[in-house]
């Protein structure tokens, strides 16, 4: 069979996953896909024979939640080069791990210094509403006389 126009839960069903996992796949593969004028159904341009026998060619993997974190990894690679893979990759995944959890605190530090930050620009506020208030006062007192200026008068 040749490439054609397959609608998605034609693929699903042939390969027998779901239809989301057949959009994933379109992406991941960038697959040709249209909306058919006729049907109004979206469809993706494969070959579904190629298709369903790489199904079976696929090494199965495993899927494990550990602290919040989706991990997959592949069992068992058969070539050398296949592990030789997987251990750089776990490698680059420790070192990301690493990373991911020094750039977490470095975050958190940030945050409380920010809080701080936050803080002490309230106070600054308060100060300067303060003496805003004191020269809005003065201002409003009538002006010294030239006498009691002169002579330390007791009146404004």
């Amino acid at each position: 069979m040749t490439e054609q126009w397959h609608s998605y839960q034609a693929v699903a069903d042939a390969l027998g996953v779901k239809v989301n996992s057949v959009r994933a796949r379109r992406r991941r593969g960038n697959w040709q896909h249209r909306i058919n004028n006729e049907t109004s159904k979206a469809e993706v341009y494969v070959d579904l024979d190629v298709l369903v026998d790489r199904k079976g060619d696929v090494t199965p993997s495993t899927t494990t939640l550990h602290d919040g974190v989706v991990t997959s990894a592949r069992v068992a690679p058969s070539s050398e080069e296949d592990q030789q893979r997987l251990r750089e990759l776990e490698l680059m995944n420790a070192t990301l791990t690493a990373k991911l959890e020094a750039t977490e605190g470095m975050v958190s530090e940030l945050r409380g210094r920010i809080e701080e930050l936050r803080e002490d620009h309230r106070e600054s506020r308060e100060v300067i509403a303060g003496l805003l208030k004191v020269l809005v006062d003065e201002e409003r007192q009538p002006p010294r006389s030239w006498w009691s200026s002169l002579f330390g008068g007791g009146g404004r």
